[in-house]
Formats: structure tokens, sequence, C-alpha cells
């Protein structure tokens, strides 16, 4: 949190440049025995700092990251000559107003020099941005881990031993099958849930089975039918080849309880499930009523699914949203 509040700090940029510039000027002072200007060592730091920004912060940060290495190497081009130009337009225009002597340099002398002041500062921001980079990652990773062992602390805290809990379910199942079958279902239906949440089996990329995870949310369908009597309120389609495709748990959990959770659940609930062998693609849809009242959403849900997604597939999948004052719909898509 400290490295990225001081590289959020412009202060600590303008206190950097500013430093290094009357170190520099104080060794030139020096070596000259004090045979320099003030003015001299501004323009210079100053074009200093432009390079290095401008390459650190604009031109690497945008074209690298679209791989655009033709419009990143024109780039690189264009800023040495705009430095150029600008440079000797203040050698020759504007020194003259603080300093008497004017450069004993000529041009292409001149522009050897900078060349050499552009490849040493611009080379200087190239690895700025990717230590930066760097130390980012490292951070988000230290984070995320932080993350994760929060979690599993909540987590142990709030599990009760399954042995338990599923010899009581399988107790309540057994007194109430005598007296209500459809109670009885529900219990072992309910059991199945609380089963999949503790004990589902991911793989060593820390996925699932699509099969199980339908499976999973039809429990819940089902138990959500129990509550309302009324079926007819949902509807789930399930088309391609399903059977061997892996997912994160709980993509198609987080926005099903968000249904049941903020929904209008007295309206039709749309659920469609669909790979396409052609563009080898699994599309997930799910629409639902929002209602006149309904309990606010904190999006750490959504939040959660929009990790999943980009710490499995990263820019292979496309998470949309729509969202109006009568509706919810949500629309995932997986590229394989």
């Amino acid at each position: 949190m400290i490295i990225k509040g001081l590289n959020n700090s412009p202060w600590i940029h303008v206190i950097f440049w500013l430093l290094y510039s009357l170190m520099n000027y104080g060794i030139t002072y020096i070596h000259y025995g004090g045979d320099c200007h003030i003015w001299d060592t501004v323009f210079k730091y100053f074009f200093a700092a432009w390079m290095f920004y401008a390459t650190s912060s604009l031109i690497f940060p945008y074209y690298l990251k679209n791989k655009n290495w033709i419009k990143l190497t024109l780039s690189m081009l264009v800023l040495l000559v705009v430095t150029y130009v600008i440079r000797e337009f203040i050698i020759i225009y504007i020194y003259p107003l603080f300093m008497t002597e004017r450069t004993p340099y000529t041009h292409t002398e001149s522009f050897i020099m900078h060349l050499y002041w552009y490849t040493q500062y611009s080379m200087l921001g190239i690895g700025y941005w990717f230590g930066k980079q760097t130390v980012i990652k490292k951070w988000e990773i230290t984070k995320l881990e932080k993350e994760v062992i929060v979690t599993e602390f909540h987590a142990l805290k709030a599990q009760i031993d399954p042995h338990f809990l599923y010899n009581t379910l399988n107790f309540f199942y057994s007194e109430a099958l005598e007296y209500s079958p459809s109670l009885a279902e529900g219990i072992i239906d309910l059991s199945d849930v609380m089963r999949y949440s503790i004990e589902k089996k991911e793989d060593h990329n820390g996925e699932i089975l699509l099969i199980d995870e339908i499976t999973h949310i039809e429990k819940l369908l089902t138990l959500f039918n129990y509550r309302f009597n009324d079926s007819s309120l949902i509807t789930f389609n399930k088309s391609g080849n399903l059977k061997d495709l892996k997912v994160p748990p709980y993509i198609l959990t987080i926005p099903i309880e968000n249904v049941f959770k903020h929904g209008d659940t007295t309206q039709e609930i749309f659920i469609d499930i669909n790979f396409d062998d052609f563009s080898s693609s699994l599309l997930i849809y799910i629409a639902n009523s929002k209602g006149l009242k309904v309990s606010p959403s904190t999006g750490l849900g959504l939040e959660n699914l929009k990790k999943r997604l980009h710490y499995h597939y990263a820019d292979k999948h496309i998470l949309t949203v729509n969202e109006n004052a009568q509706t919810f719909e949500i629309t995932i898509e997986i590229m394989y």
C-alpha cells in the first residue's frame, strides 16, 4: 500500500527531479569552476523528465499493451524529433536571453548529443515502467494471497463438521419421510446443495466440471420450487456438448443466488447454457425481473465473479451486464 501510494503521488516525482537537477548542477558547477548557468540545467532536465515520462507513462503503457510494435517505434521516433526541434529552438532563440555566449556545437553535434540524452532517459523510462509493473503485480499477488487467507479463515470459522451435518439431515429425512415425502426429498436436496459447497472437487487448475455446477444449480432450483410451489417461473435451457467442459466453481451459483436474493421471484426467470462446437465457446445467459422492492445489492458477488473469470480466462472471456429499473441480464461467454 505504501509503494502504491508513493507511486501515485506527483510530489515524490517533482522532489526527485528537483534534487536530481540540483545535484547535477552542483557537480557541473564544481567541475567547470562556476562556468555554468542554472537555466541551462533547468532546460536540460526539463527535457530529460519529458522524455522519461513520455516513454514510461504514455508510449510504452499504451502501445506495448496493445502489442502495436510499429506505432510504438514511430512514436519513439516522433518523440526524438519533436524534442530535438524544440531543444534547438530554445538554444537558438531562448538561450541568448539568459546567456551571452551561444553553444559552440553544430547542428549535427547537437543532434548527436540530444540522441545520447534521448537514449539515456527514454531507456530509464522504459526500465522504470517495467519495474513499476513488476512491483504492482507483486503487490496485487500479495493482496490476493491475503484475501485468500482471510476468506479461508472465515470459511473455517463458519464451517460445521460435515459428517455431523449430513447425519443430522439424514435423520430429519428419515423422520419426515413417513409424514411428508416432499419435505423429505427437500431435505435430501438441501443436503446435496450443502455437500457440494463443502466437498466440490476441483482439479489442479481450481476448476470443476460444468455438469457438476449445473447439477448443483438444478438442486437450488428444486429448492426454489419447493418454496414458491411454481416450477413454471423458471425456464432452464441447456444445449451443446457440456459434458467435458470445466469452469471455475460457482460461475453459475453466484448469478443464480443473486436472482434469488435481489430479483423478483414472482416473475419468470430465464437461464440458458449453450456450447457452440463451431466457435468452441460457452455462452451463459441469465435474465430476471427486478421487482419494486428488492434488497440493495453490495455488488460483491458480481465483483467476485469478475475476478474468477479474469483469473481463469484473462482475455478469453466476455462478461456483459445489462440492467435497468425493471430487468437484470448477465451474459458470460468463454472461449475455449
